[in-house]
């Protein structure tokens, strides 16, 4: 019987008796399921806990198993079984039980660096730039000076950047330390015990080295971490020693060096890129000579703290990790493979792992997708101490310039420093990479390569400028007019093309009108009639890009030095007038927070202060637009033509947030373009002259009949030609 048969009443109690069906049948399966949840939990609990015990059992006490068993099985019977804590709680106990921590600096203020070390962990709580001024957090503007007329230095590692340390939980405060090392036990997993190990600091500790050690009997392990520091690097020296307790017995391991914590924001008012970015790079394990590199920023990092894992030892493609850590705009803090000069990077790390740790609380609510603190963790592969044999891992905890080759123009570097970090080490990656995903097209061709030898000349142009006039302010103009005088004779050139293009528009403009009119209802006729206007006038469709090929050969120029600007750590903290700070927008004038200026809208937003240099830079760019825009041929283009100069005002919204350094790049170089067109001028004349010479010839020897064969079948052609155009 079918339902087409059913009454409806009928079809009413169906529906209720199948509704209640179902949801007794849900009820009934969601509470098997719970059960059955609980049940693995439950087991799961057991396990770990059975796991714990076999951990933290001494290894010096041995009882016969037998006994173990009866006396497990007794106190089960008498002590209910005791709630586990969860694994914050655990590390919050065994931190408890440690002795008060102890610190110890490597370093002083005529050092590059200076790092604060804690036993706690034998871990890094902070690391300073003596180099480098420390700046405001919301505007990026250097900070006041102190009593003694020294302003603070830049703290570029730190476990207390909300200074609120000591309010945390001790678990918390621990996990915020830098390069912590830690056991992975046997889940793969980093337990709360395998974290907080008692380490000791040895005797001897000077400011230029330090040692702790630690002995963990449930691994039948000694670990020792050596730190030093030398007076011209940028990095720490870290040595991490294995050996087993007892030499008889095997000794295998993983273990978990954790990254960098509390890199800074300078500027979260205005900053319009990533905040902070991940960055590791690898090599081809069979080819060493191809470096990838892997940067992100925080926006691609899961706010649930799950973190991206990029796996190493994948047999199809094995990859040996160089370094690895956390970048800002100008510096960065990276744990680098060490290894000697010549000899092959060692296979250390099998897995990089980047997590988001949590929000900037001051950062403005629309920025809440690029802003955030992110750490890495690299995972070893496993060691295995064959026969008891020691072994070592080697690292550099580099935290510094993210453009190694400045580093050159710097006092008091090491010699060789530049090209050992650059070359050897692989950091030049941090900027100068040419395997980014969407440019392999421009990798293979040699665009990337093209492109970054371009910037590096730049850099070096303005740090030789700087020398000379000493103020990078003036080097930024200098550098933008010398560049425009090497490419002059390009862009004469194309003021020729531009000219002539001109110059044959309004030849054939009377035509093109006339043409427009006859077609006006057929745009396929128009387009070929207007092909055989071009082809009259000896002019090239294509007439419009005549220039195109010599913009594409000034634009590594141009980019090489956009890129220049938008890397070089010198920039920073430096004044030019009335800028405090070059690598920042201006901030001329302070007029305050209120509802026009505080728009819960990135692109409209315009902040606190009022940048003079954007609107300036816009102004400049859009005259010099409209001096340099060649004639539109049609209406089509026409439009073009406004749209792109609409679009260079709204972009003053964009541009709005520029560096003053690039402002200054940006004006200079469209002042340049207006005084050039003055010296090109005869050069136009020229090339009309030569155009409409050319034109005059061509006509002449086309209306003169050919000779021979060659005459008599162009004839034929041409009758054949007029009589088909007659019957259309």
């Amino acid at each position: 019987m079918g339902l087409d048969n059913l009454s409806q009443r009928s079809r009413f109690w169906l529906f209720v008796i199948l509704t209640t069906g179902v949801l007794i049948g849900y009820s009934v399966l969601a509470k098997f399921l719970a059960g059955d949840d609980k049940a693995k939990k439950a087991q799961a609990t057991q396990v770990e806990k059975k796991a714990d015990k076999k951990d933290t059992a001494p290894s010096e006490k041995k009882v016969d198993d037998k006994q173990n068993v009866a006396a497990n099985k007794e106190q089960e019977a008498v002590k209910p079984p005791e709630p586990v804590a969860n694994p914050r709680e655990k590390l919050n106990q065994l931190l408890a039980q440690l002795p008060s921590a102890t610190e110890h600096t490597l370093g002083d203020d005529t050092t590059k660096i200076k790092v604060v070390f804690t036993d706690r962990g034998a871990a890094i709580r902070n690391i300073t730039l003596n180099e480098h001024e420390g700046s405001d957090r919301q505007t990026g503007q250097r900070l006041e000076a102190d009593a003694s007329g020294k302003r603070p230095r830049l703290v570029l590692v730190t476990d207390d950047e909300d200074h609120n340390r000591l309010k945390l939980q001790p678990s918390r405060q621990f996990e915020l330390l830098s390069y912590r090392f830690s056991l992975l036990n046997e889940q793969e997993q980093v337990s709360p015990e395998l974290a907080a190990l008692p380490w000791k600091q040895l005797p001897g500790a000077t400011s230029e080295k330090v040692s702790y050690s630690v002995d963990i009997p449930a691994k039948n392990l000694k670990v020792t971490k050596n730190f030093s520091l030398a007076k011209d690097t940028y990095h720490v020296e870290m040595e991490l020693q294995f050996a087993a307790i007892d030499p008889a017995k095997p000794v295998n391991f993983t273990y978990e060096l954790s990254g960098p914590q509390g890199l800074p924001v300078e500027g979260l008012r205005w900053k319009q890129f990533s905040f902070r970015n991940y960055v590791f790079a690898t090599q081809d394990a069979d080819k060493p000579t191809t470096v990838y590199r892997t940067m992100e920023g925080v926006e691609k990092l899961k706010k649930d703290g799950t973190p991206n894992s990029f796996t190493l030892n994948d047999p199809k493609s094995r990859k040996v990790f160089l370094f690895g850590g956390v970048m800002i705009q100008f510096f960065a803090s990276l744990a680098v493979v060490d290894h000697a000069d010549g000899e092959a990077t060692p296979y250390l790390i099998d897995k990089v792992l980047a997590e988001y740790v949590g929000p900037d609380a001051d950062a403005p609510e629309y920025y809440k997708e690029r802003q955030g603190r992110m750490t890495t963790k690299l995972i070893s592969t496993p060691v295995i101490l064959d026969k008891g044999q020691p072994q070592s891992h080697k690292y550099l905890l580099y935290a510094g310039p993210t453009k190694t080759l400045l580093l050159d123009y710097e006092k008091d570097v090491r010699p060789g420093l530049t090209k050992r970090y650059s070359e050897e080490l692989h950091l030049n990656q941090m900027t100068d990479a040419t395997d980014v995903t969407w440019t392999s097209f421009f990798r293979a061709t040699g665009i990337t390569g093209l492109l970054v030898g371009s910037t590096n000349i730049m850099h070096r142009l303005l740090e030789n400028l700087y020398k000379f006039v000493g103020n990078y302010g003036i080097a930024i103009i200098l550098m933008t007019v010398i560049v425009r005088l090497l490419l002059f004779p390009l862009s004469r050139k194309q003021a020729q093309n531009q000219a002539k293009m001109q110059e044959q528009m309004k030849v054939i403009r009377p035509e093109m009108e006339a043409l427009k009119k006859k077609y006006a209802n057929d745009r396929q006729q128009y387009a070929m009639a207007q092909m055989e206007l071009f082809k009259k006038h000896k002019m090239s469709p294509l007439a419009g890009c005549n220039g195109c090929w010599i913009l594409l050969l000034q634009m590594p120029v141009f980019l090489g030095l956009y890129f220049a600007l938008r890397e070089s750590m010198h920039l920073r903290m430096s004044s030019f007038l009335w800028i405090d700070n070059l690598a920042m927008p201006d901030m001329l004038l302070r007029w305050g927070d209120n509802f026009a200026t505080n728009l819960p809208i990135s692109f409209l937003y315009l902040g606190p202060y009022l940048h003079i240099l954007p609107i300036i830079a816009v102004i400049v760019m859009y005259v010099y637009q409209k001096l340099m825009a060649p004639p539109a041929m049609d209406e089509q283009q026409e439009q073009q033509i406004k749209m792109m100069n609409y679009m260079t005002l709204v972009m003053g919204l964009a541009f709005y947030w520029v560096a003053a350094g690039l402002c200054l790049y940006f004006i200079v170089s469209s002042l340049w373009g207006m005084v050039e067109r003055r010296f090109v001028k005869k050069a136009k004349d020229q090339a009309i002259a030569q155009w409409q010479d050319k034109r005059e010839k061509m006509l002449n020897n086309e209306n003169k009949p050919a000779a021979g064969v060659r005459g008599k079948l162009g004839d034929l052609w041409r009758d054949l030609q007029n009589k088909a155009d007659k019957r259309k």
